[in-house]
């Protein structure tokens, strides 16, 4: 389970993520591309007797291939453990595995989203977003996939908190005791037949009542 769905609250729902474009992880792929040719040529050669030393060469290529292998692993790591979620209240971004840092900021306390794209980027389709909130500073993102499509994201969920909050504050304003408790009311007794209105037992007409006078 990923670190933004855990952290949502219980009526919090994604509303879209950040993605990094496909640029983003070419340098690291070719690099590993790139490392392993040395070891190829040095192998070929060591083969055909046509390399003094061969032995040393194809250790030494052998290791620079181990460095592209190892920087290539830990791009793709990187990538998959790094989060930027737009959700109905809040931005998310979390990056590292070991060593988590994220950073959070309320969308109704953001005040500026700045987009940074190069002519490549607009080519492209990729580009770095800076987000300024308050008791935040700022949140630098990474080149990411469509940062126009994020910020719109951002936008309409901060529209849509804001009119949240008026409509919650209109109806507060029109219904102030609407939220509260009505008062507690006394469970109805039914009178006893034998009480009177003043709650004295009343007596019985008969062998209890008393003889009248033979004056």
């Amino acid at each position: 389970m990923s670190y933004v769905v855990q952290m949502l609250a219980p009526h919090e729902r994604v509303i879209a993520r950040g993605r990094f474009n496909w640029t983003y992880s070419f340098p690291a792929y070719s690099l590993f591309g790139l490392s392993f040719l040395p070891l190829v040529y040095a192998l070929y050669e060591w083969a055909v007797g046509g390399l003094e030393n061969g032995r040393f060469w194809v250790l030494a290529t052998l290791l620079l291939a181990a460095a592209g292998t190892g920087r290539l692993i830990a791009h793709i790591v990187y990538l998959y453990t790094t989060e930027m979620a737009v959700t109905t209240s809040r931005f998310i971004y979390k990056r590292g595995f070991l060593r988590r840092h994220s950073q959070e900021v309320s969308l109704n306390k953001i005040e500026e989203i700045n987009v940074d794209q190069s002519l490549l980027g607009r080519l492209m389709g990729f580009g770095r977003l800076t987000l300024k909130g308050t008791g935040v500073g700022q949140i630098h993102l990474p080149d990411i996939d469509n940062p126009l499509e994020l910020r719109r994201a951002i936008e309409l969920g901060r529209n849509a908190s804001e009119d949240d909050e008026t409509l919650q504050a209109q109806l507060h304003a029109q219904h102030p005791h609407r939220g509260a408790k009505p008062p507690k009311r006394r469970p109805y007794k039914a009178a006893s037949p034998s009480a009177s209105p003043t709650g004295r037992p009343m007596r019985r007409a008969g062998k209890d009542a008393p003889k009248p006078s033979g004056n």
